[in-house]
């Protein structure tokens, strides 16, 4: 549908940097971003709307989501209660030969990282990042949970956006993704609940400027 195809556009344009997190755009200018018609723009903003990734605002315009303390609180304390759940069952019955690739995936970015930093590798980061954590919640095999957590994720990306990722910060979370992967290994739920939540923790020190 032209709806859905505005909307995946839109989330592009947004995650690429063409759209700033607090920024007034007006229909017209949306559209041109997106590079779509008003009807499908429409249709998606509602959709971006109930995703609180945008707020309409009569006489003004649309303004993109605006990163603040109580959203990035708000945000990390659902994502903290779906992973500790998704992370102790992976370490149950998830698929422990599909760590391979992450771990290899992650490894290849550090050894990039301790050669030269840059933008464009702290984005593959962020996907790789991204990807691990959402395959440990596909591992419930919840339609609703993975809804909701989809939802919950983009609202994180949008405050990774605003906070700069450096080469030091980097290589201290691929570390922390990999003491949760050795615990996964060992099916150790304790253990791989325990690293999981120092992670999360770190990550949400760093965007609140405290570490």
């Amino acid at each position: 549908m032209l709806r859905d195809k505005a909307y995946t556009r839109f989330k592009q344009r947004l995650f690429d940097g063409d759209l700033k997190p607090g920024q007034f755009v007006s229909q017209r200018e949306l559209c041109a971003v997106v590079d779509m018609k008003i009807g499908p723009v429409r249709d998606a903003l509602k959709q971006l709307q109930a995703e609180a990734l945008v707020k309409v605002i009569p006489q003004r315009g649309i303004q993109i989501a605006d990163v603040n303390v109580k959203l990035l609180r708000d945000a990390f304390e659902l994502r903290v209660t779906l992973e500790l759940h998704a992370v102790r069952r992976y370490a149950e019955t998830g698929d422990i030969a599909a760590l391979d690739m992450v771990e290899e995936r992650m490894g290849a970015i550090a050894a990039r990282a301790r050669r030269r930093f840059t933008a464009e590798l702290g984005r593959d980061f962020i996907r790789a990042d991204l990807a691990m954590h959402q395959s440990l919640i596909a591992n419930l095999g919840n339609a609703l949970i993975a809804e909701t957590y989809r939802v919950n994720a983009d609202r994180i990306l949008l405050m990774q956006l605003t906070n700069r990722l450096d080469s030091g910060r980097l290589l201290s979370a691929i570390e922390e993704h990999m003491t949760v992967i050795a615990a996964l290994r060992r099916r150790d739920t304790d253990g791989a609940a325990a690293a999981l939540a120092a992670h999360l923790e770190a990550a949400q020190r760093k965007m609140m400027g405290v570490a």
